[in-house]
């Protein structure tokens, strides 16, 4: 079993809002258009072609690309959290992670708990049940430049929940991992042990 919490705060339900989104990159088209839906607690798929506007829209969610119009909201029990709360709650694997070569699992981790503002007192159990929950405690200790691209994934992965996010945002997680990665990243994502709002992007639908 996995330790938790892996920090403190309301385990209450969230659910992501997202109202008349349109997003876009200078003076270019935009790349989505007046986007709006709602997701609770879960595991949602979001499909598209390469160029659909994937990575724009998870981007924006992580408050990495502002939106030329409407807005979005993540919120707990019908209470709104601030734009700073947001960014502390929220969890991100980006489509191409990347650490510095000599940084080994658990410092990759331990970094983003510190950008995340994870206290001091907790970082250590956090980042070693986020490797736990990732199934990579295997490569605590060795460097990221010595890692396969899915044990990469994998810390990738811890380091996005050792926050402990009520939203976790996945950009194209599956590519590059064989069947059984999948599945098992799959099954990480739906068993996570506090309540989640978690979207993941991906151009393949595979069984």
């Amino acid at each position: 079993g996995t330790s938790q919490p892996l920090t403190a705060g309301t385990d209450n339900s969230p659910s992501l809002r997202v109202a008349g989104l349109t997003l876009g990159y200078g003076h270019r088209p935009a790349v989505l258009e007046d986007v709006s839906f709602e997701v609770g607690q879960g595991v949602t798929l979001l499909l598209g072609a390469n160029g659909a506007g994937k990575s724009t829209l998870i981007a924006s969610l992580a408050r990495a690309h502002h939106p030329r119009q409407g807005r979005w909201h993540l919120t707990a029990d019908d209470i709104e959290f601030g734009e700073r709360e947001t960014r502390l709650r929220t969890g991100l694997l980006p489509q191409s992670p990347a650490f510095s070569s000599r940084m080994t699992g658990a410092q990759c981790v331990d970094y983003v708990a510190w950008l995340r503002h994870v206290p001091r007192t907790r970082r250590s159990t956090n980042v070693r049940t986020a490797l736990e929950t990732a199934n990579a405690t295997h490569v605590a200790d060795v460097p990221w430049s010595r890692m396969s691209y899915g044990t990469k994934q994998r810390v990738a992965i811890a380091a996005a929940l050792v926050n402990k996010p009520s939203l976790l945002l996945l950009d194209e997680p599956l590519n590059g991992l064989d069947i059984g990665e999948k599945h098992s990243l799959m099954g990480v994502l739906g068993s996570l042990p506090w309540p989640a709002v978690s979207l993941v992007s991906s151009h393949v639908v595979e069984g």
